[in-house]
């Protein structure tokens, strides 16, 4: 939840959506006013196939089953992940790194630095954690994310907040890593 004023917004692509042009993150309204919605598909694409799909993993049955209930399943849901739905979500990004409206560069759109670049960086940081021997396989293929990766990882306030102890690691939230896991098909 975000409160500014008297104004109550949910759900982070909301709030992403709303901070974004007013922190630099996105072109403001003047400047593209369809880039907002743009971000916000890639944003929006990127929680859904490298977040919201990765939970799947370790609760591929019910979220109030722990994991340890469902072992047997979450391996089945994983390498059916790492074999099929990782190496298309990442591939979209290839392709729209690719694509004229990335402009030049590593970032995702309009050749600048926008929050769905942050957004995509911690979903392949979250992916490096929890699946990094598939991870470490997919950088060859999709060579332009993992660049987008490293470019972000390399921005000075970004560089200073990962080293710091502000940063929390990742432990049971969406990201978790369990050995029987990371599986590479």
């Amino acid at each position: 939840m975000l409160r500014h004023g008297d104004l109550v917004i949910s759900q982070t692509p909301n709030i992403l959506m709303y901070l974004a042009p007013r922190l630099g993150l996105a072109p403001t309204a003047d400047e593209d006013e369809d880039a907002i919605y743009r971000l916000n598909a890639l944003v929006l694409t990127a929680l859904d196939g490298l977040s919201n799909e990765v939970h799947d993993c370790h609760h591929p049955i019910a979220v109030g089953l722990y994991y340890e209930d469902q072992k047997d399943e979450s391996l089945r849901r994983t390498r059916d992940y790492v074999a099929n739905r990782l190496p298309k979500y990442l591939g979209y990004f290839e392709k729209v790194l690719k694509g004229k409206a990335s402009g030049e560069g590593p970032w995702l759109y309009g050749g600048r630095f926008t929050y769905a670049d942050l957004v995509l960086f911690h979903c392949v940081d979250g992916l490096k954690f929890m699946f990094p021997k598939a991870m470490k396989l997919m950088e060859k293929e999709h060579k332009g994310v993992f660049e987008l990766y490293d470019a972000v990882k390399a921005r000075p306030k970004i560089k200073e907040y990962l080293a710091s102890d502000r940063r929390q690691p990742y432990s049971e939230g969406i990201y978790r890593h369990y050995d029987e896991l990371d599986v590479t098909e």
